[in-house]
């Protein structure tokens, strides 16, 4: 398998001419190191910004190209790349223990065009806390999602722990699904669909498994014309 190892010599024989780059699966942004890889994409061509990591980094299950799809559909909406930064990438690093570096200017964007889709979302609660719910047991809190715009709104969710466990925190959505295939979302397929002016209601479930504080964010993407990406927080003790 030797004829398939990337070492960091060939990297530079290669010249990469990209001017975004992240590091994804490897330590390589430590300044003291011999070899400062990081350094070198950003000031040895095209570079501009460069994210990488000062200690090896655990790959998410998920697949990588789905990952990166999700967060581009991000910039393509306009938002600076730092801001990016700390909205995904950084909460998922701190979930794995790993601390992450941005060198580069955090408030360049990418060339984009406005999007228009005439679909607002909004949403019941913002922030959820479940307050203290006994070990082994479940506590569900509803929140609803409306559509107060004129065109059908589409939202892609997802779930990443920030500190706790897994399997503690499950939503059950009480919505109709439509195929959509446009370029304000992450990739082609199922998503949850309102109609203008309508809503539908999700069910968030806490299930402690040990005692302790429980810190969890609930992520949202939508084809939503302003409130395209929204986080909230979710809180929960185990007793």
């Amino acid at each position: 398998m030797s004829q398939y190892n990337i070492s960091s010599d060939l990297i530079k024989q290669t010249r990469p001419q990209a001017m975004f780059y992240e590091l994804v699966s490897c330590g390589s942004a430590p300044f003291d190191l011999e070899n400062y890889l990081a350094g070198w994409y950003l000031f040895s061509g095209n570079g501009l910004l460069v994210k990488a990591y000062v200690e090896p980094v655990i790959v998410p299950d998920t697949p990588l190209s789905y990952q990166m799809e999700k967060r581009l559909t991000l910039l393509r909406r306009g938002m600076p790349y730092g801001e990016y930064i700390l909205t995904l990438s950084s909460a998922q690093a701190e979930g794995l223990g790993v601390r992450g570096i941005l060198l580069g200017d955090p408030t360049l964007k990418f060339n984009y065009e406005k999007i228009t889709t005439d679909a607002e979302l909004s949403l019941s609660a913002y922030e959820l806390d479940f307050g203290s719910v006994t070990i082994g047991t479940t506590k569900e809190l509803n929140v609803t999602i409306y559509n107060l715009g004129t065109k059908k709104l589409f939202l892609f969710d997802d779930i990443n722990r920030v500190k706790g466990w897994n399997g503690a925190v499950e939503r059950e959505f009480h919505c109709e699904f439509e195929w959509y295939n446009g370029p304000d979302l992450p990739s082609d397929g199922l998503y949850v669909a309102i109609p203008p002016n309508s809503s539908c209601w999700v069910t968030l479930s806490f299930t402690p498994k040990e005692k302790g504080e429980y810190e969890y964010f609930w992520e949202i993407i939508s084809n939503s014309e302003n409130n395209f990406y929204v986080k909230v927080p979710i809180y929960g003790r185990g007793t």
